[in-house]
């Protein structure tokens, strides 16, 4: 993702059926149940947890509003490749530390 190329790239759409069998498949909320059931999470962690998962979705949903509104001028596909990037990294991180 950090060093993909845009040149002679053919661009397809990605249709809502594919994004449906994508989040279908997810293994996040799998994870997070298993993570819960061993831990065994308080009201208040579950709380804190859905509420992070709200910010996040929300923070998300602001992101593409604005590329969608002000396209290339905001977000070159090469910044939002990175940008990307270094969210995976950072959840990769945040999940291997956890784990230690």
């Amino acid at each position: 993702m950090w060093t993909g190329s845009d040149d002679g790239v053919d661009q397809q759409l990605v249709t809502t059926r594919q994004v449906l069998v994508t989040t279908l498949v997810n293994p996040k909320a799998t994870i997070v149940a298993l993570l819960a059931q061993s831990h065994g999470m308080s009201s208040g962690l579950v709380v804190a947890i859905a509420a992070l998962v709200w910010l996040a979705g929300a923070v998300w949903i602001l992101i593409g509003i604005a590329v969608r509104r002000s396209g290339a001028r905001l977000f070159s596909r090469r910044l939002l490749r990175r940008l990307s990037a270094v969210c995976l990294a950072g959840f990769g991180v945040l999940l291997a530390g956890a784990s230690l």
